[in-house]
């Protein structure tokens, strides 16, 4: 694995307005994600909540695919996640992860 680098993700009320209640992939955590770093990621698990990286299949085979990268999230970011699935109001965040 080559060098990590921290980043912060924020979470702004653009995410969580465009944000999808119970999706993986365009919840307001993972949207922002993307944005931040221009790659696709998946927001996944009950009680250890990852964020995973996803890259592209071979050419032609037009699937993603979960890379080696699962970053576990805090916990303050996994109840804001909760609390989002659950149609309850949640405030613009931030928090820093390494890649």
């Amino acid at each position: 694995m080559g060098k990590q680098t921290m980043i912060e993700i924020r979470i702004l009320e653009k995410h969580i307005r465009s944000g999808i209640r119970g999706s993986c992939r365009s919840c307001p955590v993972a949207l922002a994600a993307k944005e931040k770093t221009g790659s696709t990621w998946f927001v996944t698990g009950v009680t250890m909540t990852n964020i995973s990286k996803c890259e592209a299949g071979p050419p032609g085979d037009g699937e993603l695919y979960l890379s080696h990268l699962s970053i576990p999230l805090p916990q303050f970011v996994r109840e804001s996640i909760r609390r989002f699935d659950r149609g309850e109001t949640v405030e613009p965040f931030s928090f820093s992860i390494e890649i």
